[in-house]
């Protein structure tokens, strides 16, 4: 049986209203990979807010950025979430910060927008590229 070429890892975390500065570790890259998609998918719909808004990011090591998405503003950068659909981030591939080494860490962090918009119970899913099939 051949080695892996894809996989798929999921946390499911409750993110709060004051959620605020926080680096939650996702998992810890075991071989070299690239990140191919990341989505979020929230147990009830969270409609979008003007001032009280939390921006997402998901990054590695000490500030890399992979993917980012906000609930806010009301504006085209704003998201609204639908009740159990996968909504997907943008991977970033600039400089090839999706990329990853050995032992790197994936961690997502929160910050808040006034208030903050709480997104309540969120699977968080990162798909993962082997070298075999991560040919450019």
């Amino acid at each position: 049986m051949g080695q892996k070429t894809t996989e798929v890892l999921s946390q499911i975390l409750t993110l709060a209203i004051d959620e605020d500065a926080k680096a939650i570790p996702l998992f810890v890259a075991e071989r070299a990979c690239r990140v191919t998609n990341i989505a979020f998918t929230t147990e009830a719909a969270v409609n979008k807010a003007n001032t009280n808004y939390n921006v997402y990011v998901v990054g590695k090591g000490t500030a890399s950025t992979i993917g980012t998405i906000q609930n806010g503003p009301n504006s085209a950068s704003g998201t609204s979430f639908t009740a159990k659909t996968a909504q997907a981030l943008t991977v970033v591939t600039t400089a090839r910060v999706n990329e990853l080494a050995v032992g790197d860490v994936v961690w997502l962090s929160s910050t808040k927008e006034g208030n903050g918009l709480a997104m309540g119970r969120t699977l968080v899913e990162v798909t993962i590229a082997f070298p075999s099939d991560s040919a450019s």
